[in-house]
């Protein structure tokens, strides 16, 4: 029986990643009561938790698996490309200390990792941070609020399918080049945009799997941790903190419209 709130998230989390929870399945909370061997204040608690950070749909007081569809994701992935050109564009322009600190984050050994090690994902987290201006830059703000936790998981996950991090290295070592060599701005953006659509693909691929309940096993992941965001922040489950997403979730009507992002 577990007692720990915590870990009754993180066995959720890891559930509905890899599909072992199928989107719209809906959530019994004196089920969950029973099979964790936790209260239902508790239970509710990390029901609202992984609502907040987009795992779950809810509707009055009934929770669900969220579904999440190509359009959606890419729409994320778009508005997130966009940000980490930005970012990358100011750190050249800026010049070498930032590229320093870019440095230092991406010579950690992430390559020997699995997926399924929460020290992989938050080597991800760290890099696009630090590529963002760091993690109390505005820019970083904004991911926060526009883009949800479930993105970042699953594009951690679509980073390692890009043998195991390699894409993103590479990146960091380009933006790095740039800012070193005094390159244009330009140099640094058009690698993140090359960058996004590698892991494009991977990212999709990834979703595919999820919904059709094929995922990846993270149910063996060590150090496994409450959902950390990009700006460094933990949302603690007994005061749930996520920020209010400033984008809805598309309307079906809307979803056509994204489409012609989709990669072919």
């Amino acid at each position: 029986m577990v007692h720990d709130v915590d870990t009754v998230y993180l066995a959720l989390r890891a559930r509905i990643l890899s599909g072992a929870l199928a989107p719209e399945t809906l959530l019994d909370a004196t089920e969950l009561e029973h099979s964790f061997g936790v209260n239902e204040k508790k239970v509710r608690q990390v029901l609202s938790s992984l609502c907040g950070d987009g795992f779950l749909t809810r509707s009055k007081s009934n929770y669900s698996i969220a579904v999440l569809t190509h359009a959606e994701v890419e729409e994320w992935l778009q508005i997130f490309c966009a940000l980490v050109e930005l970012g990358a564009a100011r750190l050249v322009l800026d010049g070498d200390p930032k590229g320093e600190s870019l440095e230092r984050i991406a010579s950690k050994d992430a390559s020997s990792l699995p997926a399924a090690d929460e020290r992989f994902y938050l080597w991800t987290l760290e890099v696009y941070s630090s590529l963002l201006g760091g993690q109390q830059a505005k820019l970083t703000e904004f991911a926060n609020q526009l883009v949800p936790p479930m993105f970042f998981r699953l594009l951690g996950l679509a980073e390692f399918g890009t043998k195991e991090g390699a894409s993103l290295r590479r990146l960091v070592d380009q933006v790095i080049e740039a800012a070193r060599s005094g390159r244009n701005a330009r140099d640094a953006a058009d690698a993140c945009r090359a960058h996004f659509e590698a892991v494009s693909r991977a990212l999709h691929a990834q979703l595919d799997d999820r919904n059709a309940g094929s995922g990846l096993d993270l149910l063996g992941g060590a150090e496994r941790t409450v959902e950390r965001r990009i700006t460094g922040h933990i949302n603690y489950l007994r005061t749930p903190s996520a920020p209010k997403q400033l984008l809805p979730r598309l309307r079906p009507d809307q979803v056509a419209v994204v489409k012609g992002f989709l990669p072919d």
